[in-house]
């Protein structure tokens, strides 16, 4: 039997048709799920727009139910975006502590958003083991779509927008969900997942001020505050194919971008680069690893040209739109070879100065993979425990 919802706009109550649940999902390309209804952009920021029960995941432990919701967001240039969250809860009872997770799904493909993969189990997710921790909290979880619904991967705009709209729909969610309206929130994210929770956290003020008293803290492991230097730190290493991966998120909301990437590819390399917008970060890495990028762009440092330093500026740096207020805990490796440890100094050391309540832990000799991991382990009961 499928849930309705019923949700305020404008003060009046509108009955919204519930959407059926697939036992085999369907992508988000080809889901009728994901298309919002006409007329949605007239609609606020946060407003749900559809929602649905789906099956529990057999990755998914201690769950007692789940449930997905299309709610109307903003992109980076703030125009209207439906994207969806995925929500696990552990119990019947009504959930008074939410954590949303954003995860390092890391891929401009659309089909490869967690809201699919998680029930499709088409890719894999790093923080997957964190869902099942976070449920025998006692919590609800909610893992938003935060790179929107065209996958802008890096793009820090859309990604906090995405993540604080997501927030807005579960505390509207009662009704479907069982969250509770006076519900506690958590913010959490690991390296690309770790976008969506600090930008958020930066734009909240701006965006979403009246949530504030609604989040409790936030757990941002293996940080990656500067998408350019994360290029040059990962050129011809294992890492190598977040560079294709990262370009491809940020053309999707720049036409210059994605005008110049296209002439910036090198010609015999044209197919294998693209083949990321079709393909998961897992699947395409294993044919860009250990790749220089003058094995695949035209020019030495292309990433150092005016037009995606442009882009970069506005949306791959973190510490330019704000500053977060509430507690965050900050869990980094000194050996990290994706994003340099020097960068998240100067992101924490520019917090502090502002006033901004951080914790910050270092894991000598840790690098990007293990820090992003096991700072979850360190840091999920310090968030949880409010």
């Amino acid at each position: 039997m499928f849930l309705q919802i019923v949700l305020s706009l404008f003060g009046g109550l509108q009955l919204l048709q519930p959407v059926a649940a697939h036992a085999v999902p369907l992508p988000p390309s080809v889901d009728p799920f994901y298309q919002p209804p006409p007329g949605f952009e007239s609609r606020k920021p946060g407003e749900i727009l559809r929602s649905r029960a789906i099956d529990i995941p057999s990755s998914v432990t201690g769950a007692s139910r789940g449930h997905q919701l299309l709610y109307r967001s903003i992109d980076s240039h703030r125009n209207s975006d439906a994207v969806v969250t995925t929500i696990f809860a552990p119990s019947n009872e009504p959930c008074t502590e939410v954590l949303s997770l954003q995860t390092a799904y890391n891929s401009p493909a659309t089909d490869c958003a967690p809201s699919y993969t998680l029930r499709s189990g088409t890719a894999s997710l790093p923080e997957q083991d964190v869902i099942p921790m976070a449920l025998k909290y006692g919590w609800c979880v909610s893992i938003p779509d935060f790179e929107g619904p065209r996958g802008a991967y890096t793009n820090g705009l859309q990604s906090g927008y995405a993540t604080l709209d997501s927030i807005r729909a579960l505390s509207r969610s009662g009704n479907v969900t069982g969250i509770s309206s006076s519900a506690k929130f958590a913010l959490a994210g690991g390296s690309g997942g770790a976008i969506g929770s600090e930008w958020a956290l930066e734009l909240m003020h701006e965006h979403a001020p009246e949530i504030e008293e609604r989040l409790v803290g936030a757990l941002l492991t293996a940080l990656v505050p500067n998408v350019t230097s994360t290029f040059l730190s990962v050129d011809g290493t294992i890492s190598s194919s977040l560079i294709p991966l990262s370009l491809l998120g940020l053309s999707k909301q720049s036409s210059s971008f994605a005008d110049w990437l296209a002439g910036a590819t090198t010609p015999n390399q044209t197919s294998s680069f693209f083949a990321a917008t079709t393909s998961c970060a897992d699947k395409f890495g294993t044919s860009f690893s250990f790749r220089s990028s003058k094995s695949f762009l035209r020019r030495t440092n292309a990433v150092l040209e005016s037009v995606p330093q442009s882009t970069i500026e506005k949306v791959g740096l973190m510490g330019r739109h704000g500053r977060p207020s509430i507690p965050i805990l900050v869990y980094k490796g000194t050996q990290d070879r994706v994003s340099p440890v020097v960068d998240t100094d100067r992101l924490v050391t520019e917090y502090r100065s502002c006033g901004v309540q951080i914790e910050y832990r270092k894991a000598t000799n840790a690098g990007h993979s293990l820090a992003g991991s096991y700072g979850f382990v360190v840091g999920l009961p310090c968030r949880v425990d409010v």
